[in-house]
């Protein structure tokens, strides 16, 4: 019943638009300086036909990537914390290889359709944000997020071109979609800014801005997932 409740906070906030949101917050306000902390749980893909399309990261890449996601954060004093590691295969590895090799028999829709079946996670835990790791998208992005009843964010090591590895703040604009937050019309230095700006951020974290409104919702989407992990 918890995790049904958790599914459905995560699809009415998906769906309210920032633009309905409070726009006289001010990032500095009272209701942003408690720290709220969240786990996050990394499956990293492997396949069995590539294994140099396996997902590895050191700790030290680990250990740099949650700073990095923590500072793009941090005008929303939300942190996250590496919660465990795991190791899964893909699922339905020989479609997820095609699309891999041969994306142009594919439409875009159904390229995202086989990412999101490789990283299907058996019994997932809605208690934490799942984040799937993958060496390549089947489509060129630089992350997706996928709701529903089982919400995971998919986050590759490089783009399907094998451009741009390891870049933290795609990763943080996919959690900002978990936590409630759409696209905006802003600069490309705000986080949720359109498709295809994250991947010019590189090295330029401590510039990120979140819009006042945005980190209203992500607060309050925070507080309710933070509640509910520990009723749990």
């Amino acid at each position: 019943m918890k995790n049904l409740l958790l599914c459905f906070l995560l699809l009415l906030t998906a769906c309210s638009s920032t633009e309905n949101q409070p726009t006289n917050l001010s990032a500095n306000s009272a209701d942003f300086q408690s720290v709220i902390t969240l786990p996050i749980r990394l499956h990293l893909l492997r396949t069995q036909a590539e294994p140099q399309l396996n997902a590895e990261m050191s700790e030290q890449e680990l250990t740099e990537l949650f700073e990095q996601v923590n500072l793009i954060w941090r005008s929303a004093n939300i942190k996250f914390y590496l919660e465990s590691v795991h190791a899964r295969p893909v699922i339905f590895e020989q479609d997820y290889l095609h699309a891999i090799n041969h994306p142009e028999f594919y439409q875009t829709s159904e390229l995202a359709k086989q990412m999101r079946q490789a990283c299907e996670i058996p019994k997932q835990n809605n208690q934490v944000i799942n984040v799937c790791v993958v060496k390549r998208m089947t489509v060129n992005m630089g992350g997706v997020y996928f709701s529903g009843r089982d919400p995971k964010v998919v986050w590759p090591l490089a783009m399907h071109s094998g451009s741009k590895p390891l870049n933290p703040a795609t990763l943080a604009h996919e959690i900002g979609h978990f936590l409630g937050l759409r696209h905006n019309q802003e600069d490309d230095i705000y986080l949720m800014k359109g498709r295809g700006n994250n991947i010019r951020r590189d090295g330029q974290y401590d510039k990120i801005k979140l819009l006042p409104s945005e980190i209203y919702v992500a607060r309050k989407m925070a507080e309710r997932f933070f509640v509910i992990l520990n009723q749990t």
